[in-house]
């Protein structure tokens, strides 16, 4: 049976839709989906009490400057937590798709090794995240 031309050249859209309508069914999609947004979250809220405290906008906005300035010592702790934040969640999510992958391919001891190691990682990312938001909200009023 002759497919047509837009079936030849655009099928792979429709196959695409149809896995990932597939894949959205599945619970690790949905944990890896809540995953990615939790620690967005921390770093919006992260980045949203940053610019709060930050010197420039102090300058233009009088009126907002609901934060302290910070020192030397809290900006290099500020930035050097926000890089280890972003390298545990990039660790917690690589864990957590090799634990979806040992369990596609039925690799039990693989499969506790990864969630022990996303569970983890993850761990660390939000006690970071965690701590550089009590930090810098210990800074604002």
């Amino acid at each position: 049976m002759q497919r047509s031309w837009l079936a030849r050249h655009f099928g792979w859209i429709q196959r695409d839709l149809r896995s990932a309508f597939t894949a959205l069914k599945q619970l690790d999609t949905w944990i890896l989906i809540g995953l990615v947004l939790g620690f967005v979250v921390i770093a919006i809220y992260v980045m949203r009490l940053a610019l709060r405290s930050d010197t420039m906008l102090r300058a233009l906005h009088p009126a907002m400057a609901l934060c302290r300035e910070l020192g030397d010592n809290a900006v290099a702790f500020m930035f050097v937590g926000m890089i280890f934040f972003g390298l545990t969640v990039l660790a917690t999510l690589g864990e957590f798709l090799g634990y979806v992958d040992a369990k596609r391919r039925h690799a039990h001891h693989a499969t506790r090794s990864a969630l022990r190691g996303a569970a983890g990682w993850g761990a660390a990312a939000i006690v970071l995240g965690l701590a550089v938001v009590v930090f810098l909200d210990s800074r604002c009023v």
